[in-house]
């Protein structure tokens, strides 16, 4: 394999969904069984599953989105009440270490200063912690912020003086405070109880507030941009996790445990996916469709186009980066070619399907599940 191997998911064209301030729409309702009330929530886009944290539950649960339970482990240093999780849509560096898009982070703000872990995917184990200088205990959400590449955390409405309510930008090299503001100031006393943050594609912020029938967008320095109207059935909001590419957000009721699924989430003219433009890379190239199903169980599917005669490896690797199963490897003609794997030996988790020829590599994050 020549030295000059393109990544290739860096280089895209975005295109853009534009969509009015319409009123926020429910599409769907979830209650895991055994998650009772929602402290946490992320989605990781990649594998469409949900992660949720209890209030004061001892594990972190990972669900399909109709709500089968995928994984779960333990919660790192014990059950909190002030815990979300989150996935940067991006590799992003903690510490000065790079780790993955897709890799899960657990923000605890019960433990005085705010702490970020960095956590295995399928064991829970913390791979790396970043101590903040903000936080008295309650910070109660947090997101990376794809466009500043910082952290943003939010404080709820019990600490005293200027610290409750609060919003900051965390360097996530140092985890000194970069700026910080005061959320009822800018909205007339809009107060967060058990509430979150999460950041749009075009970086704006939204925080939920479970005493509250509304959710509030700022601008990453603190203006505020617009209140946005729940709908009627959906409130006590402690949770929010934003999917950019489908236009559309989860949020977790702290009461019930509901986890709703919105639609008409209030992006406007902001970039909502990316697709990659091989032939804008070289014109002899190939393309890789979508994995389906994704998760799978036993099979799954996938399609290449080749511009041109190449040598290809297909393989599937672990998140250690060993290969646990090759699919294909020899000479493919031009043309359209489909691709279907029998595959019953992988344990339940997330994988790596990889394509590589003598200059170019493409892979797709694939789960299995039983």
């Amino acid at each position: 394999m020549k030295n000059k191997i393109l990544a290739i998911t860096i280089l895209f064209n975005t295109f853009f969904c534009v969509r009015a301030f319409a009123q926020i729409t429910l599409i769907s309702t979830l209650n895991p069984a055994s998650t009772g009330d929602v402290c946490g929530l992320a989605y990781d886009a990649d594998s469409a599953f949900l992660w949720s944290y209890g209030c004061n539950a001892l594990e972190i649960q990972s669900y399909d989105t109709l709500g089968n339970l995928v994984i779960s482990f333990p919660l790192p240093g014990g059950g909190a009440n002030d815990v979300d999780l989150e996935f940067a849509p991006e590799p992003f560096k903690i510490n000065g270490i790079e780790y993955p898009k897709g890799q899960l982070l657990l923000i605890n703000g019960e433990v005085g200063a705010a702490e970020i872990y960095v956590i295995d995917n399928l064991t829970g184990e913390a791979l790396d912690t970043l101590i903040t200088a903000f936080g008295a205990s309650h910070v109660v959400g947090g997101a990376y912020h794809h466009i500043r590449k910082t952290f943003f955390l939010v404080q709820d409405n019990v600490p005293s003086g200027n610290q409750a309510n609060r919003i900051a930008e965390i360097d996530l090299n140092t985890g000194d405070t970069i700026q910080s503001f005061s959320i009822p100031e800018a909205t007339n006393n809009y107060e967060v109880s058990y509430g979150d943050i999460d950041i749009g594609p075009t970086g704006n912020i939204f925080v939920v507030s479970s005493i509250r029938d509304s959710m509030v967008e700022f601008t990453p320095t603190g203006s505020l941009v617009q209140m946005h109207g729940l709908p009627a059935t959906v409130g006590n909001l402690s949770s929010i996790a934003i999917d950019c590419f489908s236009g559309e957000a989860w949020v977790g009721d702290k009461s019930t445990g509901n986890l709703y699924r919105l639609g008409n989430f209030p992006f406007g003219g902001s970039p909502c996916s990316t697709v990659v433009d091989i032939d804008e890379i070289k014109p002899q190239s190939f393309y890789l469709s979508d994995v389906f199903p994704n998760p799978f169980n036993s099979e799954f599917s996938f399609s290449m186009h080749f511009n041109q005669t190449e040598k290809i490896n297909i393989s599937i690797y672990n998140l250690m980066g060993v290969e646990v199963k090759q699919i294909f490897e020899g000479t493919i003609s031009q043309g359209k070619k489909d691709f279907s794997v029998q595959e019953n030996t992988l344990a339940n988790g997330v994988y790596i399907l990889s394509v590589q020829t003598e200059e170019f590599a493409i892979s797709k994050r694939i789960v299995c599940i039983e």
